[in-house]
């Protein structure tokens, strides 16, 4: 019997197509997360230890600029 799994797809992806479908969704994931971020009100951004002046700094940066975890 054969059966696949979820990594067999990856294995046999282009190396080129797996890391950009990795970039793409890190690009998303950025983009979603600032968007949260900048819908934060005074309170909540207290709560995580943030500034107004931390936000924007944040929102100001590009969007491919992401951590460096997230490009592994």
């Amino acid at each position: 019997m054969f059966t696949t799994t979820n990594t067999a797809r990856f294995v046999t992806a282009p190396t080129r197509q797996r890391g950009l479908v990795h970039w793409l969704h890190a690009l998303i994931a950025a983009h979603k997360s600032r968007i949260a971020l900048a819908n934060l009100d005074a309170a909540a951004r207290a709560d995580v230890a943030l500034t107004q002046s931390d936000v924007q700094t944040e929102l100001a940066r590009p969007l491919w600029d992401v951590p460096q975890a997230w490009k592994r």
